[in-house]
């Protein structure tokens, strides 16, 4: 058995990128570092490592803490990558044999399966939330659009959960989080991987055939809000990322109302949406979400 949260522990992960020859550059004061990214060309650094010992780039979106980067850089799954950290000190791993800012292949791996350990991790995050009055006026307080029973719902459902001052949303292959009161978000455990939050409404709720589909988990929040899901007719999901376009399968023969956000990424984001979705579905529309916070009469 591998003990992955010793593993993270024992090897700091700004320590591991120096082993690799990787230079950081701090970050201010914030106790951050940046460096050209090892998984896309660049010359402005746009890889950061934050004090939580994960790291987030900015440039092509990868994500992950100290053995998701000794797994991509080494071509490793990883459990391979776990065990590689747990037999030797950092000095013994080798140096990249490239320089940074160089296009690099990140390798294929399996889909991550959620741990007993990362399982209770959520519930008991899902269950801190939905339990307390406090915590749920603090973020109604931040986002204003939200409110209190929604807050609470998804957290009954297993999907939102708190723990310290991060914000966690439960998916079927990983678990994500944002900081509170900032925009910084990175993956625990895993990822999307072709999905949606909320996603395995889709299968436990089959009868509903109308599906709104926002650019991240608080639009989708902001809709639930609203009001915009029906029991027994439509849902609220929410894409994990502009880049993370969820499988085609799970849509099949139901229309799908795109929210994207109005910016050259959310425009990406739509037009894959599309091409991945209008083969399978019934019908696919889009509508702006400030449309839909004015409650314009396209607001389907």
């Amino acid at each position: 058995m591998i003990d992955f949260d010793a593993v993270r522990l024992r090897h700091p992960l700004a320590e591991f990128c120096k082993s690799r020859g990787i230079q950081l550059r701090r970050d201010g004061t914030s106790g951050r570092f940046v460096c050209l990214c090892p998984f896309h060309q660049e010359r402005t650094p746009s890889f950061t490592i934050y004090p939580e010992n994960l790291a987030h780039c900015y440039g092509c979106g990868w994500h992950g803490d100290v053995i998701d980067l000794c797994a991509a850089l080494d071509g490793l799954q990883a459990a391979e990558a776990a065990r590689k950290l747990s037999r030797g000190s950092l000095p013994d791993l080798a140096p990249l044999t490239r320089p940074l800012g160089c296009q690099a292949t990140v390798p294929k791996v399996d889909q991550y399966q959620l741990s007993e350990h990362d399982m209770t991790r959520m519930a008991a995050a899902a269950h801190r939330l939905a339990q307390s009055d406090q915590l749920i006026e603090r973020l109604v307080a931040e986002r204003p659009e939200w409110v209190p029973e929604t807050i609470r719902g998804a957290a009954l459902d297993g999907d939102l959960g708190v723990e310290d001052n991060m914000l966690l949303f439960g998916y079927t292959h990983g678990i994500k989080a944002r900081k509170l009161n900032e925009k910084i978000i990175w993956w625990l455990f895993g990822g999307a991987d072709g999905q949606c939050w909320r996603q395995s409404l889709l299968l436990r709720l089959p009868c509903h055939q109308l599906i709104r589909l926002t650019e991240g988990e608080t639009d989708a929040l902001t809709l639930l809000s609203m009001g915009k899901e029906e029991p027994g007719k439509s849902l609220v999901l929410g894409l994990a990322g502009a880049s993370i376009i969820p499988n085609p399968e799970p849509f099949d023969g139901r229309e799908i109302v795109i929210i994207p956000d109005p910016d050259e990424a959310g425009a990406k984001a739509e037009r894959q949406l599309r091409k991945r979705m209008e083969p399978v579905a019934s019908l696919v529309a889009t509508i702006s979400l400030q449309e839909v916070l004015r409650g314009s009469q396209r607001s389907i």
